[in-house]
């Protein structure tokens, strides 16, 4: 089981995670946080697949976002 926590209408629990754009299983917004573990990833959710390769493109990606340059 995934947890989540809305932004949207505060509410936070238990939910099945899919892969894509996660929304709130309670009111259906975007704005929400899904914490999910390795074990729940499919072999084929592209966060999991960069993970397995070694991939530094979510580090890149976030330091992109705060305007800072990625150590390669």
């Amino acid at each position: 089981m995934a947890r989540f926590d809305c932004w949207n209408c505060r509410e936070e629990g238990d939910c099945v995670y899919r892969p894509g754009r996660p929304m709130c299983p309670r009111c259906g917004s975007g704005d929400v946080q899904i914490s999910v573990t390795i074990a729940e990833l499919p072999d084929d959710d592209p966060m999991w697949v960069d993970l397995r390769a070694g991939s530094d493109v979510w580090a890149k990606s976030i330091a992109a976002q705060r305007g800072k340059k990625h150590a390669s």
